[in-house]
């Protein structure tokens, strides 16, 4: 996922860790800065979870001043 523009994705990632226990990573090298990692694998992947993820990240980009 594209980290929108003015949004510093390190504390969108610390937000959602620290609050929800999420943990995502960011873009390396030329993405630093610029994506969200994300993945969702095996028994955690589940609709719910999903949802859940979606639901708090937007949270955590609100919270970071993001009003999309």
């Amino acid at each position: 996922m594209v980290v929108p523009q003015g949004v510093d994705e390190t504390k969108v990632r610390k937000r959602l860790f620290d609050e929800q226990g999420i943990e995502i990573l960011g873009g390396f090298g030329p993405l630093a800065g610029k994506v969200f990692r994300i993945g969702i694998m095996g028994p955690l992947a589940t609709e719910d979870n999903v949802q859940f993820l979606l639901r708090e990240l937007k949270n955590a980009l609100a919270a970071e001043g993001y009003s999309g």
